[in-house]
């Protein structure tokens, strides 16, 4: 995009529009699973074989670029057929550990990275 400055001279505006990122850490509970994650209805990671590090307490970290505003966070582990879904506003709590927990998926958004030894 041009624009002309008082002084009469064009101009060049470059406009960045960073997509914001969302930090999917797959945590506790996973053993050999198949994980699908999708965004506002859109697959946009499958992962094969996850399995936690219990030393650590994380399997995977998976980083999606996401559109600006709040979005829908679906997952699903095949094993037990198990599903969340999260409205996460990305701004806010960029973050959000997936764990599966007596027999269930929790999702946790947090505004931090988590801490993993």
């Amino acid at each position: 995009m041009a624009r002309t400055s008082a002084r009469g001279r064009a101009e060049s505006w470059r406009f960045d529009f960073a997509m914001p990122t969302l930090h999917v850490a797959l945590q506790e509970g996973f053993v050999g699973d198949r994980v699908l994650l999708k965004v506002n209805e859109t697959e946009v990671a499958r992962r094969e074989g996850v399995s936690t590090k219990n030393q650590i307490g994380l399997a995977e970290a998976v980083e999606i670029d996401v559109p600006q505003g709040p979005v829908m966070l679906d997952v699903r582990v095949v094993r037990g057929d198990l599903a969340a879904r999260l409205s996460v506003d990305v701004g806010a709590t960029p973050f959000v550990g997936v764990s599966i927990v007596g027999g269930a998926l929790t999702l946790t958004p947090q505004g931090e990275p988590f801490r993993y030894l």
